[in-house]
């Protein structure tokens, strides 16, 4: 009997041990793990937030960690095994779906707390301004008239080299992709005649522009305001439409309280007029998208990239 008493006493304590932090959250600095080395788009983002909630003051202060390697997966497996304290949060982009696809890890985005999207970006296709294409129509006819003549130039098991496969698929054509590996290598190849097309995010069609780069078509749902005279893919009759975003994520199995207050600081910070001009003057929407939308969204990437996987794999090899 005594045991018992002494266990429940344990319990009563723990369990009151954990309402008072519950209460008192947030009271520790906020760990926000980036998957990449520093001075990247993914890294530039992160240290907008990291700015801005220390402005808003609600953590005592906000720590960016850079855990590059694998593809983004020692980062993401990094906030996937930390405790659900609501105090480390990571910041990756639909990479998540695609590592799982590759075999990379075995875990996707179910395996964490999705708490929302930002930093969107519209993609799309670009290729020389002298190209021989000069629509997508070209692009698929050329395809279909010669199987694998258009060479894509790519980084293979990445969302660059699954979206065009994408396209590929819905377009009925095929494509020749060849591993060239970061956007700047594969604007060198693009350039250097070497490859006849690769993806690109709006702000590389604006930067890269002068260099001799031209897009041919975005992924987006409608013509891009930066870009007017650049069709969609659905205008040329592909049924494709995806944008690049960041995802923040969490441990699974947060209390819902402290999930919410994580969804509401990321939220102010995408809503605040001084942040919306800074991301909208790198071509950066500011839209904060909900964590069901996000999931929706992955889930859709997912059901899309769970086809291409054999070929895609075997591109690996």
């Amino acid at each position: 009997m005594r045991i018992l008493s002494r266990l429940l006493a344990v319990a009563l304590i723990a369990a009151a041990g954990s309402v008072s932090a519950q209460e008192n959250y947030p009271s520790e600095p906020l760990r926000l793990i980036v998957p990449t080395d520093p001075g990247g788009s993914v890294d530039a983002l992160a240290r907008i937030f990291q700015r801005k909630i220390e402005e808003l003051g609600i953590y005592p202060s906000v720590v960016v960690v850079n855990q590059p390697g694998a593809g983004g997966t020692i980062g993401t497996r990094a906030v996937k095994d930390a405790d659900p304290d609501g105090y480390t949060v990571g910041l990756w982009s639909p990479g998540i779906i695609t590592s799982k696809a590759m075999g990379v890890v075995d875990y996707d985005h179910t395996a964490f707390t999705v708490l929302g999207g930002t930093g969107l970006t519209e993609i799309g296709m670009g290729v020389l301004n002298d190209s021989q294409y000069e629509t997508p129509q070209q692009l698929i006819e050329a395809s279909r008239a010669e199987p694998n003549s258009v060479v894509v130039a790519t980084n293979i098991g990445l969302p660059v080299h699954f979206i065009p496969m994408m396209f590929a698929d819905e377009a009925d054509i095929e494509m020749k992709f060849v591993q060239i590996g970061g956007g700047s290598k594969r604007l060198a190849s693009i350039l250097g005649g070497h490859t006849d097309i690769a993806l690109f995010s709006v702000s590389e069609f604006q930067r890269f522009g002068e260099s001799g780069l031209r897009p041919l078509f975005l992924y987006s749902d409608a013509r891009d305001p930066a870009l007017p005279d650049v069709p969609t893919a659905k205008e040329s009759g592909v049924d494709l439409s995806i944008s690049v975003f960041r995802v923040w994520l969490a441990p699974a199995g947060l209390e819902p309280d402290v999930q919410a207050k994580l969804e509401e600081t990321l939220k102010a910070v995408v809503e605040d007029p001084a942040i919306i001009a800074e991301l909208e003057g790198m071509a950066i929407n500011p839209e904060w998208i909900t964590a069901d939308e996000v999931s929706e969204r992955l889930d859709d990437m997912n059901a899309r990239t769970e086809p291409l996987i054999s070929a895609a794999r075997a591109m690996a090899n």
